[in-house]
């Protein structure tokens, strides 16, 4: 796995080799995994001295998993010109640089940060944060449920619709369609 990191500080840095070390397998934005149990070592490329823009926009336009070490303030600043829509955003996490906490901030179940924050948060003995609704509440989520079986979400409007109703303890029904 590849993920794009931010450190601020030395301790970052070294924290941020202590993650290449940590084996993970999230099926994260636009790079689909079939559904394998990979086990594969995590390819860390830290923010050396390019601007932190440019550093952001590389691992949007990739897709790819970006990871600030450093207070969630610097994170959000950074990422905000660059996020547009659920369905395209990359995964972004914030970790606290004692490791205690991993966050994702953005493209928590479509873009799979929620499930990188956990596997992190394993791997460095902290805790994942997660403050997906449903997450919180232990019930379905279906951009989750379409992720995991390769379906495509026509209405993206309803996701949040369909999050309600089932917070709400209502029944749902989903349809779908071959082809």
């Amino acid at each position: 796995m590849r993920i794009y990191m931010v450190a601020f500080s030395e301790k970052g840095r070294a924290l941020a080799e202590k993650i290449q070390n940590i084996s993970l397998f999230v099926d994260y934005g636009n790079v689909p995994c079939e559904g394998k149990k990979v086990q594969e070592k995590t390819i860390v490329y830290l923010r050396e001295k390019e601007p932190l823009d440019v550093w952001v926009d590389l691992a949007f336009m990739q897709g790819m998993p970006l990871v600030f070490i450093g207070a969630a303030g610097i994170a959000v600043r950074a990422i905000a010109p660059f996020i547009e829509k659920k369905t395209v955003d990359s995964p972004v996490l914030v970790i606290d640089e004692n490791a205690q906490y991993v966050v994702p901030v953005l493209s928590g179940h479509l873009g799979g940060a929620n499930e990188l924050a956990r596997q992190l948060a394993e791997g460095l003995h902290g805790h994942a944060v997660v403050t997906t609704a449903t997450d919180c509440a232990g019930c379905f989520a279906v951009d989750l449920f379409a992720k995991k079986n390769h379906l495509q979400i026509l209405n993206k409007d309803g996701i949040a619709k369909v999050s309600a109703k089932v917070l709400a303890g209502e029944t749902i029904t989903i349809s779908i369609e071959s082809g």
